[in-house]
């Protein structure tokens, strides 16, 4: 998947808890999303530009497709969504991150098709 129809996906299916993402639908809203943050922390701290209420909002949403993706990406290799509660201990952070590099479960699985078979 490239990077535009990832971006897509990231926004249109962010609250879909249901299906499978592979790791390009991953992996590119993840670095568009530090990219944003890092420009905003820039812009926040050099102009001292605070709007605060807006920029709140956004986070809220993009904390739940962050959460939806990251259960999505663990949902297309074979694991419950449940799993990304191990994010509160620390080594289960580089856990998800080692699981998130993994290639996806090929072929269907319980929680649908492939993201990367052809339709």
């Amino acid at each position: 998947m490239n990077f535009t129809n990832a971006i897509k996906s990231y926004v249109w299916r962010w609250l879909d808890f249901e299906t499978r993402s592979s790791r390009s639908e991953y992996w590119w809203p993840a670095l568009l999303v530090t990219i944003l943050e890092l420009f905003t922390l820039f812009v926040d701290t050099s102009i001292g530009l605070y709007i605060f209420i807006p920029i709140l909002i956004v986070i809220i949403l993009m904390t739940i497709a962050n959460i939806s993706i990251s259960v999505r990406r663990l949902h297309d290799l074979d694991m419950s969504g449940w799993w990304l509660l191990i994010v509160f201990t620390i080594i289960g952070i580089l856990l998800l991150v080692y699981w998130f590099c993994l290639s996806g479960t090929p072929g269907d699985n319980k929680y649908g098709r492939d993201p990367l078979e052809k339709m």
